[in-house]
Order: C-alpha cells, then sequence, then structure tokens
C-alpha cells in the first residue's frame, strides 16, 4: 500500500480497521470498531481476535502476507462478533492494516451493539443491510428506520454531486476532462459553446483536432508531457471554432490523478479572451496615433518656431537698428509702436512654444547663483513706466533679513513673476499694484520666501477662478475684447512653479482686485560674483575678433553684423556651411555663428566635418529659430559651444558672443 492515511481520514473510510505492528501488537484502531470492543490499543492481536478464515498454520505477520486471498474473516475472543474484510501490507510502516466491517447476523446484533448508519462507510453500508435482510426476518419498523437512514445519506450525496454538475455545466468557463492521449473524456456546455462542437462531436476525440492548426497541436502535446510531471500552467493559444472563426484562448491547464497517485490525463479550464486582446492591440494602435500625432505636433511648432522666428528676427533687428538713429518724436513713436507690437507677437509665440516645452517634457531648470536684488529691479524697471503710464501705483516691497544672492533658476522666476504682474497691470484701470515678497523661514542654508502680486482690477468670479488654468481662457466679458492676451501665462506660471515645487494660489472678488501668491523655497548662493559688465567693457574684451557667420538670410547677416561691429569686431559672412568649411580651409577665426538651416550645406551637417574631419576647435555658436530641447541638446552633442534663439535681444547676444570669444593675442 503505497499512501499512508492519517487518523481521521482512516475513521471516515475505515471505521472498522485494526493496524498491527510486525510484533502483531495492535497500533490503532477505526471509532466504530472501539465502539464494539473498546480500546485495544498495544495489546497483542492473539488475545483480541483470532483469525477464522483462512487457515493459517501458525499466527505470523509472514503467514498473514504469504496468503493470496488476501480475504479474511475475524472473531472477537470476548464478544464472539465475526469481521469480514481484506487486509493490505504497510510498507513504510511495516505494518498490516485489516479493512473490516461486521458480519451480524440479524437487527438485533446490530441494535445491541448501538451502531447506526453513520459508523458505517458509505460503500458497505447497503451490502451489510441486504446481507441482513436475507438471513433474517425483521419487522417493518426497523425497515423503515433504515430505509429513511439510507435515504437521507443518499440525498445528501446527491445534493452534493448536483451541486457540482451545476457549478460545472453552468459556469461561464470552458471545462474539459481529457486522458493521456488528448481523448475528451468530459466537457461543460460552455466548452461547447465556445467551440460550437456539441458534446457528442467532442467526447472521445482529440480536442486539438478539432480546434487546433499543427504549430498550435505541437504545443498542446508538449502541455500534456508536462502534465504527466505534475506541472499546472497557463497559457494563450489560437484555436479555430467550428463555423472557421479564429478565436484566442487562455487555458489553465493541470494533471488529473486518480486514487493512487496516478496521472491519468489532465484538467483544462478556458476563458476567450479574444475581445481582451483586440482591445489590447487597439490601445497599443491608439497610443502609436497619439505619439505620431503629438510628434507631428511638435515638428509643426518647430517649424512654425522656425518660419515665424526668422521675419520676426528681421523686423525687431531693424527697429533696433533704425533706433540708433537720429529721428524726430514722430518717428520715435511710430517705432516705439512698432517694437512693441513686435515684442508682444514674440512673447505669444514663447508662450506658445513654453506651453509645448512642458507638455512635451522638454521644460528643464537651470540652477544657477544670481543676484536676487537686481532680480526685483530688473522688474522694477520693466513695470514702473508702463504702470506710470496707466496712472497706477506700482511698489515692490521686500521683506528684511532676504538674502542677497540666491541659487535657482533666474530666468524661469523672473518669467512667473513678470507674467503675474503683466496680469495684474492689463487687468487694472485704477489704483495699485503690488509686489510683496515676505520671509517665512530662514536657516543657514536656505529661505523661504511668499511672494504675493496684489491688484485693485477687475477682478475675477469664483466660477472662472476654477478653469483660469485652462489654456487660451479669458473671463467671457467685455473685458475679454478689451485685453489682449494669450490665455497662456497663468498656465505656464503655474506649471514652471510645480517644476520648483510649488503652487500657485489665487482670491479674487470682482470689481474689487486680486492676490495670486506662491511660496518658493530658495538656497542661499555664498559664492556668486557679479558677472555683469557693460557693453563697453565687452567690446574692449574682444576688439579686434575675428568672427565667421555663417547665415543665409542678408537681413539677419546685416543685423547681427552692426552688432558686431559696435563690438569692434572684424566679421567675414558667408551664406552656407559649406561656404564657411572653404573660410576655414583657408583662414583663422576667434568665433564661429553658425546659422542651422541653410542650403548647399546646413549648419550641423557642417560642424561635424568642423569638429571631427578639420579637427577645429573654434568656438562655435548656433544662430537658430529652433527653441526645443532636443534640438539645444543636439547641437551641444555635435559640438557646438552655444546657442542663440532668434529673435535675440542686443544686450542676450552681447552676452554670448563675450562669454564665448577668445581672441588669440598676437
Amino acid at each position: 500500500m503505497g499512501i499512508i492515511l492519517g487518523d481521521r481520514q482512516l475513521n471516515r473510510i475505515f471505521p472498522f480497521h485494526l493496524e498491527v505492528d510486525s510484533n502483531l501488537t495492535i497500533l490503532s484502531q477505526g471509532k466504530s470498531l472501539t465502539k464494539i470492543i473498546g480500546d485495544v490499543k498495544s495489546i497483542s492481536f492473539a488475545e483480541i481476535f483470532s483469525i477464522e478464515r483462512p487457515f493459517l498454520t501458525s499466527l505470523t505477520i509472514e503467514n498473514i502476507r504469504a496468503d493470496k486471498t488476501q480475504f479474511f474473516i475475524l472473531k472477537n475472543n470476548q464478544s464472539n462478533i465475526l469481521f469480514k474484510g481484506q487486509v493490505e501490507f504497510i510498507d513504510e510502516k511495516q505494518s498490516l492494516l485489516f479493512i473490516l466491517t461486521p458480519w451480524f447476523q440479524n437487527i438485533e446484533e446490530l441494535k445491541q451493539n448501538k451502531l447506526v448508519v453513520s459508523d458505517f462507510s458509505d460503500f458497505d453500508l447497503t451490502f451489510d443491510f441486504l446481507h441482513i435482510l436475507k438471513n433474517v426476518e425483521i419487522n417493518n419498523e426497523e425497515i423503515k428506520e433504515l430505509v429513511n437512514q439510507l435515504k437521507q445519506k443518499n440525498i445528501q450525496i446527491s445534493n452534493q454531486e448536483e451541486k457540482h454538475r451545476n457549478i460545472t455545466k453552468n459556469m461561464n468557463l470552458g471545462l474539459v476532462e481529457v486522458d493521456n492521449f488528448d481523448n475528451a473524456l468530459y466537457v461543460n456546455q460552455t466548452f461547447c459553446e465556445m467551440s460550437g462542437f456539441s458534446q457528442e462531436e467532442i467526447i472521445g476525440k482529440r480536442p486539438s483536432d478539432l480546434l487546433l492548426d499543427q504549430t498550435n497541436k505541437s504545443i498542446i502535446a508538449s502541455k500534456l508531457n508536462e502534465r504527466q510531471t505534475g506541472l499546472s500552467d497557463g497559457f494563450e493559444i489560437e484555436i479555430i471554432t467550428k463555423s472557421g472563426e479564429k478565436r484566442i484562448w487562455f487555458i489553465s491547464g493541470a494533471p488529473n490523478f486518480n486514487d493512487k497517485g496516478e496521472c491519468v490525463g489532465s484538467i483544462g479550464v478556458h476563458l476567450d479572451v479574444t475581445d481582451r486582446k483586440i482591445l489590447e492591440v487597439e490601445l497599443a494602435n491608439a497610443r502609436d496615433i497619439a505619439e505620431k500625432a503629438s510628434k507631428a505636433k511638435e515638428v509643426f511648432l518647430a517649424n512654425m518656431s522656425h518660419e515665424i522666428r526668422t521675419p520676426l528676427n528681421v523686423i525687431i533687428g531693424m527697429i533696433r537698428l533704425i533706433e540708433k538713429e537720429c529721428l524726430d518724436e514722430a518717428l520715435l513713436n511710430y517705432v516705439f509702436q512698432s517694437k512693441s507690437a513686435a515684442t508682444h507677437l514674440l512673447s505669444i509665440l514663447n508662450d506658445i512654444l513654453d506651453m509645448s516645452k512642458i507638455e512635451f517634457g522638454q521644460m528643464k531648470l537651470y540652477d544657477a547663483p544670481f543676484d536676487f536684488s537686481n532680480l526685483l529691479n530688473s522688474i522694477d524697471f520693466i513695470f514702473k513706466p508702463t504702470a506710470e503710464e496707466k496712472g497706477l501705483s506700482f511698489t515692490i516691497e521686500r521683506g528684511e533679513s532676504i538674502y542677497p544672492y540666491m541659487l535657482g533658476d533666474e530666468v524661469r522666476l523672473r518669467q512667473v513673476i513678470i507674467n503675474l504682474l503683466g496680469n495684474a497691470i492689463k487687468f487694472t484701470e485704477k489704483g495699485f499694484v503690488k509686489l510683496y515678497i515676505d520671509l517665512l523661514h530662514s536657516d543657514e542654508q536656505k529661505q523661504q520666501l511668499r511672494f504675493r502680486a496684489v491688484d485693485t482690477g477687475v477682478g475675477m468670479s469664483q466660477e472662472f477662478i476654477g478653469k483660469i488654468f485652462e489654456k487660451f481662457s479669458q473671463e467671457l466679458n467685455t473685458a475679454n475684447r478689451k485685453f489682449e492676451g494669450t490665455g497662456l501665462g497663468m498656465t505656464i506660471s503655474r506649471d514652471l512653479l510645480k517644476l520648483m515645487g510649488s503652487e500657485l494660489k489665487i482670491s479674487s472678488e470682482k470689481q474689487l482686485g486680486t492676490v495670486v501668491e506662491f511660496e518658493l523655497t530658495l538656497t542661499k548662493s555664498f559664492d556668486w560674483v557679479d558677472q555683469e559688465v557693460s557693453l563697453e567693457d565687452k567690446s574692449i574684451s574682444i576688439v579686434g575678433a575675428r568672427i565667421l557667420m555663417a547665415e543665409d538670410n542678408k537681413i539677419n547677416r546685416l543685423i547681427a553684423g552692426k552688432s558686431l561691429e559696435l563690438m569692434g569686431c572684424e566679421v567675414v559672412e558667408v551664406e552656407n556651411g559649406l561656404l564657411a568649411i572653404e573660410k576655414l580651409h583657408k583662414d583663422h577665426f576667434d568665433l564661429i555663428l553658425m546659422d542651422i538651416q541653410m542650403p548647399e550645406m546646413d549648419g550641423i551637417e557642417a560642424t561635424l566635418i568642423i569638429r571631427n574631419e578639420m579637427k577645429i576647435d573654434t568656438p562655435i555658436v548656433a544662430l537658430t529659430a529652433n527653441a526645443f530641447k532636443h534640438d539645444i541638446d543636439n547641437y551641444f552633442a555635435i559640438g557646438m559651444n552655444d546657442y542663440i534663439i532668434k529673435p535675440f535681444e542686443e544686450e542676450e547676444f552681447v552676452n554670448k558672443i563675450t562669454k564665448n570669444c577668445k581672441p588669440k593675442k598676437g
């Protein structure tokens, strides 16, 4: 006997069992046997029982094992009750297990020993009952009692079987039982509905022959081999239904063992996942479409940026050159209006591109030391004239003990403050606009500041405050037609502050004004050096520098050239990268200004040749209308040293030239 059962299992299956060791000492006994003869464990078998059949020459374990019939009748020496059954040898324990049942001759014996139906195992009760009926006459009441007990037992078993049948039949999963050769032994109704085949068409046949092509048949054959090793797993496979439709099923398979622990086949639970797989493909396609659309949007914005910035650079540059001429008051007014319109157009373009950079995850903050006082002074310089023109009071109130030098992204902080104050002045007709900077907390390394832009303007409704961060939003009233703007400033400011680890808070009331505030923790800078140098000093530092400018637009060359001439530089102009290469073969330069998009050879290709083939290390500064991060990163990656985005402010242009141009002396 290869399986060792626990006491509970033995008592449930063999309630009259008796186990003896190799010395024929009783090791254990069934609960129903104990009810008849009492507890006889640890007593010699020969004291309690005698073997009536078969006849043994001597009572030894060897003689018992040698009997081929394995059918035994035992008699209890105290009560003379007979027990019949068989014997099994337990190899692991070197013991004998007698599987017995009492052999009563009449109902009275059954009742005298106080046995009831539950004392018997399910499989021998009916047999013994029929045996009693054949040998004795019993009254109807006794028959009814036993029959009722049997009926109740059978009803319980029947209910359990019906419950399991209903679960198997009605579950929304296809169930198949096959033998080791993949022949179907059982299928439920759901499997038939999934496959299109009836039970009669499947039972006795190989489901793989009905549903799979040759490639997938080999997969099932492999799975059947794995079941023999006891392996369970789940896998997806394509099937072909009876109607010819291709579907994808997920199959969870497990080996099926008999009562001897032998694998006699496998059981598979089948789930149709075709719709889910289709959805996955659709989602993947939708993601690809979205990514392509995003890329197309990025390309469009890059092209738009280039196409708008290039002529805008000419417009702003020419206005700057005209400003330097001697003009009467009327012409100066025309120039001022033109410059204002061009600057407004540039701010709109920058807002759209900044928003796109944030969406594409290309907006990056750059921490560097800066003079906090100079930042506030420059903001005051920008807005005070505008406020005075409208008759507004404009002040910046800075708290005491704020450290003068900080580490952070000065450009983006300036952009946020300018956006907030620009809105405040734009929507305020009378009263004041104030910027408060309060110190909330300070330690040796950092300071926490609160910035508040306060105005007495038109204010906002609570409903509009809830959607103010939507792109291109402005409150729908008469002011919407009175004030210019893209409606992107607040959205950009909010997103920039998120990158800085802060958030924008707004409180407002119609016709009373608005307060917009945020808190920001800045690191103190202890190694800040004033890098502001006057234009005259910059000019002196690079006087005589030889600069090669590759730019295909004649007006752009004129504008940049004029600024360089004012700095005392010698400028050599070419129209494309190919001509720049030719010049570099013949002459030496202190700096190269390289436009990106040019005919014949663009700035990217020219730079690669200069760095990789010609091995020239002269600083190269890109002149570009492309403002996206991946473009800038690419310029640095191929060997450029810096970049200037068109249209450029003259001060920025001078700073970049001075920073990168190092004329060789002598």
